[in-house]
């Protein structure tokens, strides 16, 4: 078997922004997936998001599946460590999270113990960083900033975007300053804020303030779909003057990023405190259920993480009010095919 060199560009938001060169192949996160080889031939790379509950012969016969002319397909994300004889046996793909991967493709062979995938920049290791209250709102839109083009901006100007007192957005920029995420700048009397790597701010929030920390409350919603049911929702919302916002999985697809198969369940953020829980499933026309029962997670977000810059998107015939994109991204940890869901509204939200 002739091996050539090849450029393979993955949107995937825990590789690094600089390429990585592995001698056979460079690695690069780039706009569109896809293998490109050396003496001109290019492959469309379809992302396959590995879901630890799953099996590795799920997986190979899903990469059966999703394979055909024109195209490879890359399993990615938390690839569990039991699978990866079978799928190395069977000559699979696969770049997980922890950086190993191993790429078995038409005249490329790689196999990497231990990617950088790292952020570039800083170089020193970071030391952990609490987001209190309302500063992972500041953090969130700080994202939404760079993401837009939008920075750098006034202390006052965060602020007001936030929806936060001024107080509240300096002491986030300060926090998120000396750690290295985000860089000030003073020009006479105004202090500028703006963000080096936008990745790992994103990533340090999901950290610190996505789903899996979230105050859940289990509930069943009717509807004819999830889509339904997050339209149901925010009708009801609408009517008794409920802040909502659909993230997760729902979120996503109406934000555009379709995938196979429906989840489980809707998640969504609610401006409310534990206390208020009970009301609030009322007001929503939600039942409160044991989680296995359960097709609604409600999320009690009295800091507003779901619901600040929350809008109405359509989806074919229903509506629903949907989180902020960089929040739906960072609540998507833990859904079926999150990763993947995830990786394709990184894209989206780099190049809208």
């Amino acid at each position: 078997m002739c091996l050539v060199g090849a450029t393979l560009k993955v949107d995937l938001p825990w590789l690094p922004d600089r390429p990585v060169d592995l001698s056979e192949v460079e690695i690069e996160r780039g706009p569109v997936n896809r293998l490109s080889y050396d003496d001109g031939i290019e492959l469309a790379v379809v992302l396959l998001a590995a879901d630890p509950e799953d099996s590795a012969r799920s997986v190979l016969r899903q990469i059966d599946e999703l394979g055909g002319p024109g195209k490879v397909v890359l399993v990615v994300g938390s690839v569990p460590v039991a699978w990866r004889a079978e799928l190395r046996k069977h000559g699979a793909s696969w770049l997980a999270t922890d950086g190993r991967m191993e790429l078995r493709w038409p005249r490329l062979s790689v196999s990497a113990h231990r990617l950088s995938v790292s952020a570039p920049t800083p170089a020193r290791k970071r030391a952990p960083v609490a987001l209190q209250k309302r500063q992972g709102v500041v953090a969130q839109v700080l994202c939404e900033l760079s993401l837009s083009n939008s920075l750098p901006v006034t202390v006052s100007q965060l602020a007001e975007a936030a929806e936060v007192d001024v107080a509240v957005a300096s002491s986030a920029a300060d926090v998120l300053a000396r750690h290295g995420y985000v860089a000030k700048q003073r020009e006479g009397n105004t202090v500028l804020v703006d963000v080096d790597d936008v990745s790992s701010l994103a990533r340090l929030l999901a950290d610190r303030t996505g789903w899996e920390h979230a105050n859940i409350v289990w509930a069943y919603g009717f509807g004819r779909s999830p889509l339904d049911i997050a339209h149901r929702i925010t009708r009801a919302a609408r009517e008794s003057e409920t802040s909502v916002a659909v993230t997760g999985r729902v979120g996503a697809a109406y934000l555009g990023v379709i995938g196979t198969g429906d989840p489980s369940t809707v998640r969504v953020r609610v401006e409310a405190a534990p206390a208020d829980a009970e009301v609030v499933l009322e007001r929503l026309g939600l039942e409160p259920a044991d989680r296995e029962e359960a097709n609604v997670a409600v999320a009690l977000d009295r800091w507003r993480l779901g619901t600040t810059h929350a809008q109405v998107h359509r989806f074919q015939k229903y509506s629903a009010l949907i989180a902020p994109p960089v929040r739906v991204w960072c609540d998507l940890d833990g859904e079926p095919r999150g990763t993947e869901f995830a990786a394709h509204l990184w894209e989206m939200m780099r190049h809208s």
